[in-house]
């Protein structure tokens, strides 16, 4: 993986000054140890660095300049259909053997222009300067896991993988963008292309920006959810083709320089990544390192808030046991203050962090990943979305429709499997989103169940005011997310494009590990949103189509699980123990010059006041604590590194 930087001046005689080549390379370095390289001529610079996590990795030489078309390239990812593209570009079997990713993708624009982009498949960013047309292409992949931003300057267009390569060049300003920091804090979805910082822009998943003629235009090249739904005679198709598609999106994944290692909880969608990964790789002989996260023994038996279990290890280890070339360590824990490390991920990705608590969790199995010798770490990443969704909206769908005989029916088959659901809920869940949402909260403020932005965000009511919270949510429809809505495939793509795990994966390469994902596959992701909302519910089995695949590959421990694992678990031990150095912290928020206007800072204060003394696994508590304020002191933190507060 890499990462990018480039900078495009509207005068072709007007050279990169080298001060500014030498910043952009101390910035790049950090996250692409293993190469450093820049090409610069007619007012124009590309570079990249590199992190080798693949075996033709070691033939990248970018950037990649054609010497049919002199396109100049850079890019950053993996390309998960190399061989397809090459039987269509006519590359031969022995060629391909000796060109690395970013070679095939200079022949693939050579070939298609900019309907290359839609052919091209895995995790990328990249960028392409035509010199004779002075034409500039940006682009990102249409899941979006690796980032892209850009900015346009006077006389300047500059790019590059994180904002902080952006102000490495003068002319580029640092300052927060105010409108998007409220969204951030109000868990509101930012504008497209929208970012924390003002005046910087990033390309969504699946978009591509073109600067030709001096005018910059943004343009989609792929879209989730236009494909209609794929209708099957049998439901049992749609589990073999559901098979189908993991086998194919794992087996790309499985290409890396050294051994694999695998994120694995107890939960469905990191264990069937676990699962198949591990049969693929018994195929050649090649052995799996699944980590497991886990508190210490005397902790695992701790409470846990409704719906969750502690301690994750009985269910890793139960699959582990079932294939013999898994290498199982249980990663064991104990979450330190949620202040340690806060600052280094804040400036390693250029963002707050959305949970302090949960980032140490996944350092410590990305660190297990390293010393295991791994530079690879799969994972089950938002899974939920794709191979283990559970098909509720099926129930929305039929009662917003007046179906009422066939809801009836299918509720009643739900219960039969899920009898601890109380009926009350199924009428509650599928009448939320045919309600304004003003009613429904009422409605649920009166049963005690309801939920105020006061209650899980510390953005302040003057903040709040400036940007009219109420009427932006429901501009954007976000509520939906928390309400349900009877489009499941709607409900699904709208995360796609909101939710970003980029700039976390680029952080994680700055410790020299590449995460990949098969659950946020492409194809796969196509495909699951193509199966009709009632196979997830079929036979009122909840994520029908993956729990029929998972027999006999997974182990009854997780099968029948009626709870999902929490991480963290002794998040509140460790909140406490830094309680003191919290209300520093909040001493040093009251001093800066704008975070009062940013944050509600008396009821931060509160909270530290009346820190509770136990029951700290109500989701009230969790709620209020671990994402009210520790979200708010994240985000305090990350406005003090963008205005260089050193208070």
């Amino acid at each position: 993986m890499s990462a990018l930087a480039g900078i495009i001046h509207a005068e072709p005689d007007r050279p990169v000054e080298s001060s500014t080549v030498d910043r952009l390379r101390a910035v790049i370095t950090r996250y692409g140890r293993d190469a450093q390289n820049g090409w610069s001529r007619g007012g124009a610079l590309l570079m990249r660095s590199l992190l080798r996590t693949t075996p033709e990795d070691r033939l990248d030489s970018q950037p990649v300049q054609s010497a049919a078309s002199g396109r100049v390239v850079v890019f950053d990812g993996r390309l998960d259909n190399r061989e397809e593209l090459a039987r269509q570009l006519k590359i031969a079997t022995g060629d391909l053997r000796l060109l690395a990713d970013s070679a095939v993708v200079a022949h693939a624009l050579d070939a298609w222009g900019d309907q290359a982009l839609d052919r091209l498949l895995g995790d990328f960013a990249l960028a392409s300067w035509e010199p004779a047309k002075r034409r500039l292409l940006l682009a990102r992949d249409a899941v979006g896991y690796r980032p892209i931003f850009w900015f346009q300057g006077a006389g300047f267009i500059a790019f590059g993988s994180l904002p902080k390569i952006l102000f490495a060049i003068p002319g580029v300003p640092r300052q927060l963008r105010e409108d998007a920091l409220h969204d951030y804090l109000c868990l509101l979805p930012l504008d497209k292309q929208a970012t924390l910082f003002q005046d910087i822009f990033r390309l969504e998943p699946g978009q591509y920006l073109v600067l030709e003629d001096g005018r910059i235009e943004v343009r989609r090249y792929h879209r989730f959810g236009e494909s209609g739904l794929l209708k099957l005679a049998d439901p049992r198709e749609y589990v073999d083709g559901l098979a189908e598609q993991i086998e194919r999106s794992v087996a790309p994944r499985l290409r890396a320089l050294g051994p694999l290692a695998c994120e694995l909880s107890s939960g469905l969608d990191s264990s069937t990544v676990a699962a198949f990964a591990a049969r693929q790789l018994g195929n050649t002989d090649q052995r799996l390192l699944a980590l497991t996260a886990v508190l210490p023994e005397d902790k695992r038996d701790g409470p846990a808030p409704p719906g969750f279990h502690r301690d994750e290890g009985p269910g890793a280890c139960a699959l582990a046991a079932m294939y013999a070339n898994i290498d199982h360590v249980l990663v064991e824990s104990s979450t330190p203050s949620p202040l340690q490390g806060l600052q280094e991920r804040i400036e390693s990705t250029d963002r707050p962090v959305f949970n302090p608590c949960n980032a140490h969790w996944s350092q410590a199995l990305g660190q297990a990943a390293l010393e295991g010798g791994s530079r690879t770490l799969l994972n089950g990443w938002q899974g939920n979305l794709t191979i283990s969704h559970d098909g509720l909206p099926w129930l929305q769908y039929l009662f917003s429709r007046g179906r009422f005989v066939a809801w009836r029916k299918m509720v009643r088959s739900v219960r039969r499997r899920h009898p601890w659901v109380p009926r009350r809920w199924f009428f509650e869940f599928c009448l939320a989103p045919l309600l304004p949402a003003a009613w429904w909260s009422a409605y649920q403020r009166r049963r005690g169940t309801g939920k105020d932005l006061a209650d899980y965000s510390a953005a302040s009511t003057a903040l709040q005011r400036r940007f009219n919270t109420r009427v932006r949510a429901r501009q954007r429809g976000w509520d939906l997310l928390y309400r349900g809505h009877a489009d499941g495939v709607r409900l699904r793509v709208q995360p796609l494009y909101q939710v970003e795990f980029a700039e976390t994966c680029l952080a994680m390469n700055a410790d020299g590990l590449d995460p990949r994902s098969p659950t946020m596959d492409r194809r796969l992701i196509e495909y699951c949103l193509s199966v009709p909302e009632a196979i997830y519910l079929h036979q009122g089995c909840l994520q029908w189509p993956l729990r029929e695949l998972a027999r006999g590959l997974l182990p009854k421990e997780i099968l029948s699980s009626r709870t999902r694992g929490y991480q963290a678990g002794d998040w509140f031990e460790s909140a406490t123990a830094a309680k003191a150095d919290l209300g520093q912290v909040l001493e040093q928020f009251r001093r800066h010059e704008s975070l009062g206007d940013y944050l509600d800072l008396d009821g931060m204060q509160q909270l530290l006041d009346e820190w509770p003394e136990n029951n700290w696994h109500r989701p009230d508590l969790e709620s209020r604590y671990r994402n009210k304020l520790l979200r708010a002191v994240s985000v305090g933190s990350f406005v003090r590194y963008v205005e260089n507060d050193n208070l």
